[in-house]
């Protein structure tokens, strides 16, 4: 086991997804300072009504956007491995330090089928909430990832309970199976449902490029 400094939020974060925050309180900006200067890793849990779930992701913080002069600052991070948190106390610094145990999926044969009809149906909605699809990305570039799911969940309209489930999932063939299902559910909504596309365009992730993944 391992541990790191906690940042609950009302957020899910993915492996190698980048997520912009705006640091303010004192606490966490002690977290976010000392994992800046130490070059180190933290870990984001999911926090929805009161329940903080046990499923997180470690991030990294990949750039300093900008420092206000009361301390707070903008910074983008990114999602590296999932943990099963084990125990959390209060440190030193005042924020919350945990011991994590870090997982990975299961091996399995990965079912390209399900990846190819997964990435088609994406594409499609993308095209329909972003217009100049840059956000699209092919299935050839979907083939090189390891867990691609992780990108097509980032905007495919998935509530926050959604994605913690996808983030807990230890299959890749599954997490394909949920978004298949899923993306079959919404896509003949989308132009009828106004809040659909909001959930999606509005969730708090920057836009995915696969290029860099």
């Amino acid at each position: 086991m391992e541990s790191i400094g906690l940042f609950p939020l009302g957020v899910v974060l993915f492996p190698s997804a980048s997520l912009p925050l705006h640091i303010f309180e004192p606490r966490y900006r002690n977290l976010l300072n000392t994992a800046i200067e130490k070059q180190s890793s933290f870990g984001i849990n999911l926090v929805e009504s009161s329940k903080l779930f046990e499923i997180g992701c470690s991030a990294r913080v990949r750039d300093v956007v900008q420092r206000y002069p009361d301390g707070r600052f903008d910074v983008i991070v990114t999602g590296e491995k999932r943990y099963h948190l084990q125990n959390f106390t209060e440190g030193n610094a005042s924020y919350f330090v945990g011991s994590v145990e870090y997982f990975e999926d299961v091996e399995e044969v990965m079912d390209s089928e399900a990846l190819w009809s997964c990435i088609e149906k994406y594409n499609r909605v993308v095209e329909i909430v972003f217009p100049d699809r840059s956000n699209t990305f092919a299935g050839a570039q979907a083939m090189t990832m390891k867990q691609p799911s992780f990108f097509v969940a980032q905007k495919s309209g998935l509530s926050l309970r959604q994605k913690q489930d996808i983030l807990e999932m230890r299959s890749e063939n599954a997490r394909l199976l949920f978004l298949n299902n899923h993306l079959d559910d919404i896509l003949p909504k989308m132009e009828q449902q106004e809040k659909i596309r909001s959930v999606i365009s509005g969730d708090g992730y920057m836009p995915p490029k696969p290029g860099k993944w």
